[in-house]
């Protein structure tokens, strides 16, 4: 029965929110018009001239001869037009004054969190509505149990388990991770050749556009998302679900760590 509701909720999802046709989305997909430059001097010039602006443009040496084309597989992330998925306005309960600055990296409640430092590397790979949202669940629960939950969530398991309309390395929504997140749960998992994580990222680093000595380039052919390892469930503890990974490492589910989320 499981198996034949998830596939529902698959093809309502992937239909109702026009995932199937990225046209829908304000894709760019004109061949010619995807050959033009990521960098370009007028428009850098013109950013820096403006008075309105809070941040400088400049060249990134990551994107020196890239086209749009190239580009364009890594960004991902889809906005869902379901209007039931957005958050309804909450009044402020209490107005403070704000910081001038503010950086969880030196905030003393995320002492004891790494990750709010750890910046990862999603490879050639268009992921980073996988990685984002894992991202801000760990660093999340680590924040809300004062260091003492540093579980690294899995962005490799989102990015291939995950298919509630999103579609691995060609992109997906964000939101529907944190749906992912409460029907299955999240496996942890490292970066690229961790050993110590359930489901570590299985793409490797690459040079993106630059002649360097740290990373093989990046492949011309856009990388797919590895196929899913499935999971079998086996049993409930303290009202976490549980189930068997290789090396006797298991995946943590919704309810016990549902409330530390969020």
């Amino acid at each position: 029965m499981r198996a034949v509701v998830f596939a529902t909720l698959v093809g309502s999802c992937a239909g109702k929110n026009g995932l199937t046709n990225w046209e829908n989305w304000g894709e760019l997909t004109d061949e010619e018009a995807l050959k033009a430059p990521v960098l370009d001097d007028d428009f850098i010039s013109s950013h820096n001239a403006r008075n309105d602006v809070t941040w400088t443009a400049g060249r990134n040496a990551i994107f020196e001869g890239a086209t749009l084309k190239d580009v364009k597989r890594r960004l991902g992330t889809l906005q869902s037009h379901d209007k039931s998925q957005i958050l309804e306005f909450k009044a402020p309960e209490k107005l403070v004054d704000l910081p001038s600055d503010f950086d969880w990296r030196t905030d003393a409640r995320a002492a004891n969190c790494p990750s709010v430092k750890e910046i990862r590397d999603q490879s050639d790979c268009g992921s980073c509505w996988a990685f984002g949202s894992v991202e801000a669940m760990t660093d999340r629960r680590c924040i809300a149990t004062k260091g003492q939950d540093k579980t690294h969530l899995s962005a490799q398991d989102v990015t291939s388990c995950d298919h509630l309309g999103d579609m691995g390395c060609e992109g997906g929504v964000p939101s529907t991770v944190y749906t992912y997140y409460r029907m299955t749960g999240v496996v942890d998992g490292g970066n690229y050749g961790d050993k110590s994580g359930c489901y570590s990222y299985t793409m490797a680093p690459c040079a993106h556009h630059t002649n360097g000595t740290k990373y093989e380039p990046c492949p011309s052919t856009p990388k797919l998302a590895p196929l899913c390892k499935e999971v079998p469930r086996q049993r409930s503890i303290m009202g976490a679900e549980q189930a068997s990974w290789p090396g006797g490492l298991q995946r943590v589910s919704t309810e016990r760590h549902q409330q530390r989320l969020l």
